[in-house]
C-alpha cells in the first residue's frame, strides 16, 4: 500500500481529523479478512508518473491496537507509474520492515490487463503475473504474517518523489481498471488450484458492479498520501471497476481536459518530448504538428512510453534557447479532448562525450566520475528509488575508493540519456555489509530483454570489500535512454559505478553501399615510459571504438577495454596502471593491443612505479 520509511509511521486517519487534500483518490476493500490463501486479480495500471495503482493484503489492527506497528502485516503488489516495465513487490511486517523487489515485465502494465497473483501461507509468500511465478519469499518474516488480512485496491499520488517520481498535477485524471478479483483458501493437500494445488477457489468477483456484501468503499487518509480516499472515484463502468485519482472538483471517471506539453529536452539533434497524458499516436506523429523557430523536425518516433515522442531535428545551436510548439493532440479517452497549442521552452542537454563515466553512489564527482543524480525528465543520468550509503574502508583491487565506497542501496532503475547507438554498460560493484554469499543477490535487465543476468551474488565472485565490475553489451538503445533495471532476489541491490562506452551508430542497412577498407595508424602514445597514466592516439576507419587489449610479458591478459571517439577517424585510450585496469601491477614493459574491425596493431608500453 504505501513505501515505509524508517523514521515514518503511517496511521489511517479519518477525513475529519486533518485538513481536506487538493486531490482525490479512491481504494476498494473486503470487509471480510483472510488468514492465509490465494489473492489473484486481472488489472490495467495507470501511466501517470508520481501515482500508484495497487493490490495488496492489508492487517488493518484490532479494536484495542489498531494499525499497530509491531502488529504490521502487508503483502503487496505496487506498480509505480513512473516505470514502463516494472511491478514492485513486498510484504510488511511488524515494526514496518519492508522486503521489496522490483520485477521487470516484458510488457507495459499500462498498456493492458494482465493477471497477478499473491499466495500466502504460513512457509512462503509468492507471487505470480499471468501465471509464471516470478518471486518466492522465505526465511523468518514470513513466520511474523499471522494476522488475518482484508483484500484491497487503491489509486493515490505519494508525497515520495525517490520512490514514484515527480507527480505532475495536469496529468490528471489518472484511472485504474480491475477486471476481475479472486480467493481461494489454503487447503494444503486437498486443494484445486496453485502451487502444488495447496488453495480451494472460494469465489471470484467480475466487478461489474457494487457488492455492498463483500466490498466498502475506503474515506480515510493517511501521512505521505497526497489525496483523500473518496466514494465517488470507485466507479463501475463497462464492467470494471475503475479507480480514480482526481482533483477536488471534477471526481470521478471522467476526463474533461486536454493534453500539453510538460517536458521537452534536447540532446544533440533528438528533441524528447512528453505530454501531461498519452496522446494519439497518429496525430502525435505529424511533424506539420510542431514549430520550433530556429529548428526543422526531420522525424518522429514513438517511444516506450505512449506519452513521450523523440523528434530527429535539425543540428541545434547549444548557444541559443528554442522554444517548443504543438497543436492538434488528443488524449486516449473515449470521448477525447483536443489541445489547441501548447508551448514549452526546451532544455538543452550537452552532448555526453565517451567514456561516460558515473559515480552512481556518490553524491559528489571522483577522478572523472560524475556526481549520482536522480533521473528525471530533464536529466541526463540518474537513479531512480533507493537511498545513498556511505563506507569507510580500502577497497581491494581498485585504486578508486571514492568510487567503490559509495553505493546507491534498494535502487530500481537507472537511466543515462544517450544518442540512439550501440552502446555497453559497465556496472561497479564492492560488497561491504555482508560477509557471506547468498546475502545479496540481484537481477539486472538493460534495455528491456535485450540483456539480462541474473543471480548476481558479488560476494560469492570475489568476497568482500574487493572491486567487481559486470559488463553489459553492446546493445542498442533506440529511443535516447540507455535503461538499467535492478531486481532484488535476496536483501537489496547495491550499485557503485557505472561505466558506459559508445560502440558506434545504430543499426541500418543502405542499399548500394560500398565496404570501406579497414585502416588502423598509430599517431601515438604518451609518455612512454610512465608512472601513472599514458595515452594512445590512433586512426581508425571503423566508427565503433576499437577494442583494447594489454599484456604482460608472459603473454597474460591484465585489461580488456574499448576507445572513445574523438572526431570522425581520431580515437584514444587512456589507461591508468594504478586503477582496476592495472590490478596493482609491476613496473616493467606491457603490449597494448588495438583492434579495429581486421585490423589490429600492438604498442609496447614501460610502466614505472
Amino acid at each position: 500500500m504505501h513505501k515505509v520509511l524508517a523514521v515514518l509511521t503511517l496511521f489511517l486517519i479519518s477525513n475529519s481529523a486533518i485538513a481536506a487534500k487538493p486531490y482525490k483518490g479512491a481504494e476498494y476493500r473486503t470487509k471480510a479478512a483472510y488468514l492465509y490463501g490465494r489473492f489473484e486479480v486481472r488489472m490495467k495500471s495507470t501511466p501517470n508518473e508520481g501515482v500508484l495503482s495497487t493490490f495488496f493484503t492489508y492487517f488493518d489492527g484490532t479494536p484495542d491496537n489498531p494499525w499497530a506497528s509491531g502488529k504490521w502485516n502487508e503483502i503487496d503488489i505496487e506498480i509505480i507509474g513512473r516505470y514502463r516495465n516494472d511491478v514492485q513487490l513486498n510484504t510488511i511486517t511488524p515494526n514496518q520492515i519492508s522486503h521489496v523487489s522490483h520485477i521487470w515485465t516484458d510488457f507495459d502494465p499500462a498498456q493492458d490487463y494482465h493477471t497477478y497473483s499473491i499466495e500466502w501461507t504460513p512457509d512462503y509468500v509468492s507471487w505470480f503475473i499471468d501465471g509464471v511465478l516470478v518471486r518466492k519469499q522465505t526465511g523468518e518474516h514470513i513466520s511474523t504474517l499471522v494476522y488475518p488480512q482484508k483484500i484491497m485496491m487503491n489509486t493515490w499520488n505519494p508525497e515520495y518523489k525517490d520512490w514514484v517520481g515527480t507527480f505532475e498535477p495536469k496529468s490528471l485524471p489518472a484511472f485504474t481498471y480491475y477486471d476481475w478479483v479472486s480467493y481461494s483458501s489454503y487447503t494444503p493437500g486437498t486443494g484445486t488450484t496453485g502451487e502444488g494445488n495447496n488453495f480451494t477457489p472460494e469465489w471470484t468477483d467480475s466487478l461489474t458492479a457494487f457488492d455492498a456484501d463483500r466490498w466498502e468503499k475506503a474515506t480515510h487518509t493517511f501521512i505521505g498520501n497526497n489525496c483523500d480516499f473518496v466514494t465517488a472515484n470507485a466507479v463501475f463502468d463497462n464492467g470494471k471497476l475503475v479507480l480514480c485519482l482526481t482533483d477536488a472538483v471534477n471526481t470521478g471517471y471522467k476526463d474533461v481536459l486536454p493534453p500539453s506539453l510538460t517536458g521537452a529536452v534536447l540532446t544533440d539533434s533528438t528533441l524528447s518530448i512528453r505530454y501531461s497524458e498519452p496522446v494519439s499516436a497518429e496525430k502525435a506523429l505529424v511533424p506539420g504538428n510542431y514549430q520550433i523557430p530556429g529548428l526543422t523536425v526531420k522525424e518522429i518516433k514513438k517511444t516506450k512510453d505512449p506519452a513521450v515522442f523523440n523528434l530527429q531535428v535539425s543540428k541545434p545551436d547549444v548557444a541559443k534557447s528554442y522554444k517548443l510548439y504543438a497543436i492538434g493532440q488528443t488524449d486516449l479517452f473515449s470521448a477525447p479532448n483536443t489541445m489547441a497549442t501548447s508551448q514549452l521552452t526546451v532544455t538543452q542537454i550537452p552532448k555526453p562525450t565517451f567514456p561516460l563515466y558515473i559515480n552512481a553512489g556518490g553524491a559528489k564527482a571522483a577522478y572523472q566520475y560524475k556526481a549520482d543524480k536522480t533521473f528525471a525528465f530533464n536529466t541526463d543520468f540518474g537513479g531512480s528509488d533507493g537511498k545513498l550509503l556511505t563506507f569507510s574502508g580500502a577497497v581491494k583491487g581498485t585504486e578508486l575508493d571514492s568510487v567503490y565506497l559509495y553505493d546507491r542501496d534498494n535502487l530500481a532503475m537507472y537511466q543515462v540519456r544517450v544518442p540512439p547507438g550501440k552502446y555497453r554498460a559497465v556496472l561497479m560493484f564492492a560488497e561491504k555489509y555482508y560477509t557471506s554469499s547468498g546475502k545479496r543477490i540481484m537481477d539486472i535487465t538493460v534495455e528491456g530483454s535485450a540483456l539480462q543476468k541474473k543471480g548476481i551474488d558479488v560476494y560469492s565472485k570475489v568476497a568482500d570489500w574487493t572491486a567487481y565490475d559486470v559488463s553489459f553489451g553492446p546493445v542498442e538503445v533506440t529511443d535516447g535512454i540507455l535503461d538499467i533495471h535492478f531486481s532484488s532476489v535476496v536483501g537489496y541491490p547495491i550499485l557503485s559505478g557505472i561505466r558506459v562506452d559508445y560502440f558506434g551508430p545504430a543499426t541500418h542497412v543502405e542499399t548500394g553501399s560500398t565496404a570501406i577498407p579497414d585502416k588502423l595508424e598509430l599517431i601515438g602514445n604518451y609518455p612512454n615510459p610512465f608512472n601513472g597514466t599514458t595515452t594512445f592516439r590512433f586512426l581508425s576507419s571503423r566508427r565503433e571504438p576499437a577494442a583494447i587489449k594489454i599484456f604482460d610479458t608472459l603473454g597474460r591478459q591484465i585489461y580488456e577495454g574499448f576507445a572513445g571517439n574523438t572526431s570522425a577517424d581520431e580515437q584514444t585510450f587512456q589507461w591508468s596502471a594504478r586503477t582496476t585496469a592495472g590490478q596493482g601491477i609491476a613496473s616493467g614493459t606491457y603490449f597494448c593491443r588495438i583492434t579495429s574491425g581486421e585490423k589490429s596493431l600492438v604498442v609496447p608500453v614501460v610502466y614505472i612505479k
